[in-house]
C-alpha cells in the first residue's frame, strides 16, 4: 500500500472504520445524501471506492445516494476560456460532439466515486443530459428530475427535490467550492445573469447540437467558500478532519438558506 502524504503508512481505513467515522458524523438511516469525494484525503482505504461507497451505503440504509455526474466539457465552445476556440474549431466541435449516451458519455472531472456507483446493480442516472447526477437507493426514481435542458440544476431537478425531501451534503475531503447544491441557489436567487448554452443530443432519432437557455453558474469566484465559512460561523457544519482536508456534513436546507441570504446580500439589483 501507497500513501502520498506520509513516508510510512501509519493507518489504513477499512469498511469497519468508514462505517463508524461517518456514524461518528452523524449520518442515519434513511437520510437522502448528496456527496462529493476526494478519496485521497483519507490517505488510504482499504479498496478504495468500492470500500467508501459500501460503507455509505450500509449507513444511510434505505435512504438515498445522489452524486454528480457532470458532463460539462459537452457544452457551448463559444463559452470556452482554458483554452478558447477559434470558429472554425467551434464549428467542428458542435458538429463531430457524439449526443449524449446514459451507457456510454463519461462524466467530466468527477470523483472516481461518481461511475464507480453508476455501475451498481440498481444505479440510475437523473434525466439532465448536461448535469445528470448518479442515484442508487429504494427512493432514486424521486430524484430523475426533469429532461429540459435549460436550468438542469434549478427547480424539478434532483437538487430540488433533495431540499424537498429535507436531505444533507456530505464532503468527503472536498471543499465549499465543490457544493454543487449552492448552484441551486444561483437559480433560486437569480445573482447569475442568463446565458445561451448547448450541448448535442438525439431528438427524434438524430443527433443536433441544441442551444438553450442557461445561468452563468461559477463556483469558483469565492461566493461558494463564502457561503461555507458562514455555514462554519453559525454551527450548520458538522466536521471530523482527515489525512488532507476534512468530512463535512450539511442540511440542505441550512445550505440553501445560508446561500440565498448571503446572494441577496451581494446582489447590487436586489439590494
Amino acid at each position: 500500500l501507497y500513501n502520498r502524504y506520509m513516508k510510512e503508512l501509519t493507518n489504513a481505513y477499512s469498511l469497519n472504520d468508514l462505517i463508524s467515522l461517518f456514524l461518528e458524523l452523524g449520518i442515519k438511516k434513511d437520510y437522502d445524501l448528496l456527496f462529493h469525494t476526494s478519496l485521497s484525503s483519507f490517505g488510504t482505504i482499504i479498496g478504495g471506492s468500492q470500500t467508501f461507497l459500501d460503507a455509505l451505503i450500509e449507513v444511510v440504509g434505505n435512504g438515498v445516494l445522489l452524486t454528480p455526474y457532470q458532463c460539462s466539457i459537452r457544452g457551448e465552445p463559444a463559452s470556452f476560456l482554458y483554452p478558447p476556440l477559434s470558429l472554425e474549431l467551434q464549428k467542428k466541435w458542435r458538429e463531430e460532439m457524439p449526443a449524449f449516451d446514459p451507457l456510454k458519455t463519461d462524466a467530466y472531472h468527477m470523483s472516481i466515486t461518481s461511475s464507480s456507483l453508476l455501475r451498481r446493480e440498481g444505479a440510475i442516472l437523473s434525466n439532465s443530459p448536461i448535469n445528470p447526477f448518479v442515484l442508487f437507493g429504494k427512493d432514486k426514481e424521486l430524484y430523475k428530475g426533469k429532461s429540459d435542458l435549460a436550468f438542469s440544476l434549478g427547480k424539478d431537478s434532483p437538487l430540488d427535490m433533495l431540499l424537498k425531501r429535507d436531505g444533507y451534503i456530505l464532503l468527503a475531503g472536498v471543499d465549499y467550492d465543490n457544493m454543487t447544491a449552492l448552484h441551486f441557489c444561483e437559480y433560486e436567487s437569480k445573482y447569475r445573469p442568463l446565458i445561451i448554452d448547448g450541448t448535442a443530443i438525439k431528438e427524434n432519432n438524430e443527433k443536433i447540437f441544441k442551444s438553450y437557455l442557461e445561468r452563468d453558474l461559477d463556483s469558483d469566484d469565492g461566493h461558494f467558500m463564502a457561503v461555507g465559512k458562514r455555514l462554519e460561523k453559525n454551527n450548520k457544519v458538522k466536521m471530523i478532519p482527515l489525512i488532507k482536508g476534512n468530512l463535512k456534513l450539511i442540511q440542505m436546507k441550512d445550505a440553501y438558506y445560508e446561500a440565498m441570504n448571503y446572494f441577496k446580500e451581494i446582489d447590487p439589483y436586489h439590494k
